[in-house]
């Protein structure tokens, strides 16, 4: 998850330099409204049961919102371009928001059933996230120089689609 989470926000914020015509505004935007948005979809998971259909349908709504914003993000830089800076941060940040909100929830749902295994593993499992997503960084913009920017936001989608095949997968 690590790896995924980190590919998306440093691909969108790639991408959104072009919208919103300055790296500083893209790194505000995408970072404030991924951080935030992922901070309420874990804070959603208190109040939600651990389901695998529920994991099944967070990694599809993933994958469907990044998909579409590869699909519709040349449209939409093309026929925005020209509109007011407020604008393209709302539309901006709605982008962002919108994959932030169910990123933010299987990290959550993995440490509430690594709790059910062992409690001792929950540190470990916040230290493998730290670790891929320094590595998932690196690799990210790599990935993004050798294949380009859609290429590691599919990548991206992977390894959420892994990670949540790993939860899937967990005997409670």
């Amino acid at each position: 998850l690590g790896i995924g989470f980190i590919t998306v926000e440093l691909v969108l914020m790639q991408k959104f330099v072009l919208l919103l015509g300055h790296p500083t505004y893209s790194m505000a935007v995408v970072l404030s409204s991924l951080l935030f948005f992922s901070g309420v979809g874990s804070l959603a998971t208190k109040r939600l049961e651990f389901s695998r259909h529920r994991i099944v349908i967070i990694t599809l709504m993933i994958f469907i919102s990044i998909f579409l914003y590869i699909l519709i993000s040349e449209i939409v830089i093309s026929k925005l371009i020209y509109a007011s800076l407020a604008t393209r941060v709302v539309i901006s940040a709605t982008i962002a928001a919108i994959p932030a909100f169910f990123m933010g929830m299987l990290f959550p749902f993995g440490i509430k059933l690594t709790e059910k295994l062992s409690k001792g593993l929950i540190p470990w499992m916040w230290g493998i996230n730290g670790i891929t997503s320094t590595l998932g960084g690196v690799a990210s913009m790599i990935i993004s120089l050798l294949f380009g920017f859609n290429v590691a936001l599919l990548i991206g989608i992977l390894m959420y689609l892994l990670g949540a095949v790993a939860i899937i997968k967990i005997k409670i």
